[in-house]
This record gives C-alpha cells, structure tokens and sequence, in this order.
C-alpha cells in the first residue's frame, strides 16, 4: 500500500545531462554512458510516484549510467498522473510546519496532497500501468537490446513492476528472458511473500528498516524465499535508520543520509554490473 513516505523527501542539486526522445511510442529520458566507454548494457528505470520528469530520478539515470557504462532509460509510465514536486512541500508544511500560520494553512495541504495521492492510485495503478512497462522493455529486447544484457532498477511505486518483470513468466517469444537482472528499492504494493515466490532473475533489493511500506516482516520472509531458491542469485541489503525513499528522495544535507543514498546506488550499478558480466 501506499503511505506518507512515498511523497516526503528532498529536491535534489544536480543538472539533468540527457535528452528526451520517443521511444517505442513513450516520452523518455536517457541517459548515455560516458563518450570513450562501451554500452556493457541497457537499464530501464521504474520511477517512485514522481515519475520521469523529476530531478533526482534524471539526475539518479544519469550516475547510474555514468558509472556503470550502462544506456539507461527513464520511460514515462503513468499516464500522465505522476505526483507533482511540489508535493514534497505539501507533506512538509503537514507534517513539519508548526508555526500558527502553518496550523492555519495545514487544511489547505492537507487536502492538496490527498488528491495528489488519490491521483497516482487511480490513474497510475499497477493492472493500468504494468502492460505498458512490460510493452516498452519487450520492444527494447527485441530492437535496441537484442544483443545486450538488460536490467531494469524499481522504485518504491516502480518495485512492484520490475518484480513482476523479473518473475518466471516474464520471457519473450523465443524463450529470452525480457530481463536479465533487476534491482528494487523500497518497493511499494508489494504481495508478500506471493510475488516474492514467483522472482525467477537476478534480483538485488535495497530497503530501509524504518520503512512504512516494505515492511521488516516482509523484509525477513523475502529473505527466507531467496534463501531457498538456490538457483536464483539474490541479496536483500538492509540500510539502518532509513525510510521508504531514502534511495530516491533523501535529505542531501544529512551526512547519513546522503552515503546511504550513495551506497543503493553503488549497490545497484555493482549488481547489474556483476550480473550483466556473467553473460559477456
């Protein structure tokens, strides 16, 4: 389910450095890896509720293939209906503004930030949205990716997704995997442990343990299913102190903060990067 967490976090510095392009009939970002350097793969993010437009997922697509010479790509999937930035500032001036003219403005973000979310779930819910991430990443194998290896990274609203495209049944015709690795961090919706027994690839998931959404206990029996399928590498990274979107949207003044945001990242690139040279 969704809760607060999925709309709190910072605005992060950083300039976006790719370009947008249509790909196979969606708005999309990309991101290229640096000019002397090989494409040793392709990556599809899957965007927290903020969606494609937002800084820190563009900035996050441009590390991610700066450092693993990786073509990323940050396709628009939700119709249209992501949450809008300013949201971060609606859940602040709720939750954090306790001056006497925040109280009296507190009714007025309130009820902003609950149509905000009432959006996401209504128009970007997963049966609406799942057919298209599925659609775009089954195009890429078989035209951009056709000879490369391909992963795709999930956040919070995009976890969901990248698990089902990692389960058994995500082939293409001539039997290919649609993917060959996956990441998600924070997940959101998730059906546990149901969707986590279906999980078939690769698959690295970083999650904080004060999260509201993807929760210790779910946390714990994912570990248990990983733990008996042998044949399906697997890590479960737990990052102590942290909340849902901390790999995302965290506070880029708090020291702690800002290396655990460093650290999923790393743990992702190392991921792909590992899984994706197994195939070379």
């Amino acid at each position: 389910m969704a809760c607060s967490q999925c709309f709190q976090g910072s605005l992060h510095s950083g300039t976006p450095k790719g370009r947008e392009v249509q790909l196979h009939g969606r708005s999309t970002y990309v991101a290229e890896p640096p000019e002397d350097s090989a494409i040793k793969g392709i990556n599809v993010i899957v965007s927290d509720a903020f969606e494609w437009k937002f800084p820190n997922n563009r900035v996050l697509a441009d590390t991610m293939a700066a450092e693993g010479s990786f073509r990323v790509y940050l396709p628009e999937f939700m119709n249209g209906s992501g949450a809008p930035a300013r949201m971060l500032d609606d859940f602040n001036n709720v939750l954090s503004d306790m001056s006497v003219t925040g109280w009296s403005w507190k009714p007025y973000y309130f009820i902003r930030a609950l149509i905000g979310i009432l959006h996401v779930k209504i128009w970007a819910s997963f049966p609406s949205t799942m057919p298209q991430v599925t659609s775009i990443v089954t195009a890429l194998r078989g035209n951009e990716a056709a000879n490369l290896p391909v992963g795709a990274a999930g956040y919070c609203w995009g976890g969901k997704h990248v698990l089902n495209l990692a389960s058994g049944d995500a082939t293409i015709t001539d039997g290919k995997p649609l993917i060959n690795a996956a990441f998600v961090a924070h997940p959101s919706y998730v059906v546990v442990p149901e969707e986590i027994d279906l999980i078939q690839r690769p698959l690295s998931v970083a999650v904080g343990d004060k999260g509201l959404v993807f929760k210790p206990k779910d946390v714990e029996q994912t570990k248990a299913i990983f733990a008996q399928k042998e044949n399906v590498p697997s890590e479960v990274i737990i990052y102590p102190g942290a909340r849902h979107g901390f790999a995302v949207r965290c506070n880029e003044e708090n020291e702690k903060e800002s290396r655990q945001v460093e650290k999923a990242r790393k743990q992702a690139v190392n991921w792909f990067s590992f899984q994706f040279g197994k195939l070379q």
